[in-house]
């Protein structure tokens, strides 16, 4: 029987495992490494899947969110510079599934 803490890694290590083939997944979670605490980044990662399985990633999708991966970072989003993360301004940091 796995512990809280076991069940957590097994949870990121498949979060890491897709992210490495998906950019969208990836740039997830590189905006959700931002967050400030550990309870936070775990919410964000939640919140993103929810609204991955909600539609569609198309490949248009995919590029924006390969091509954010070269600009995003927690200083773009602090400095409330969104479209370098494959976000508008209406968006927020962790509205918009990229």
């Amino acid at each position: 029987m796995r512990g809280p803490t076991g069940t957590l890694f097994a949870g990121f290590a498949l979060v890491a495992t897709l992210a490495a083939c998906d950019p969208c997944a990836e740039l997830s979670d590189r905006i959700c490494d931002c967050e400030k605490t550990t309870r936070a980044k775990i919410a964000c990662r939640q919140q993103r899947e929810q609204q991955r399985n909600q539609r569609e990633i198309t490949d248009a999708d995919r590029e924006a969110c390969a091509a954010a991966l070269d600009t995003c970072d927690c200083d773009v989003l602090e400095n409330r510079q969104v479209e370098l993360c494959a976000m508008s301004r209406d968006d927020g940091p962790m509205d918009r599934i990229p």
